[in-house]
């Protein structure tokens, strides 16, 4: 695992958010979305809708708030949200690209 996504675990620990890889790569939260370093962090729900999250944004800052916003899964990442934190939604055609990222050892 790398520092990016060790800091990320220990950050999100720290406000009482559990966090744990499905895949290598992606990161969890309890059930509404998954978050990835692939350059940048990109946070996705499990449609998957994928949003890039800009530089100037906490990662986990922005994961809490969605975790507060419901309980339930959600399609897309709320309205309110993705404009508070200048969120835009990935396009299918980029999400291979972008998101689907070799396991550690395995790229070529």
């Amino acid at each position: 695992m790398n520092q990016v996504y060790e800091h990320a675990i220990r950050a999100l620990a720290s406000r009482g958010i559990r966090a744990e890889f499905h895949r290598p790569h992606q990161l969890a939260l309890p059930s509404r979305v998954w978050i990835t370093w692939n350059g940048q962090w990109f946070i996705s729900t499990w449609v998957p809708a994928c949003y890039p999250v800009p530089p100037e944004v906490d990662v986990v800052a922005l994961c809490e708030e969605c975790l507060r916003w419901r309980d339930d899964p959600f399609y897309t990442i709320p309205a309110e949200i993705a404009d508070r934190f200048g969120l835009h939604r990935l396009s299918n055609e980029d999400f291979d690209r972008v998101i689907l990222i070799p396991a550690d050892g395995d790229e070529e």
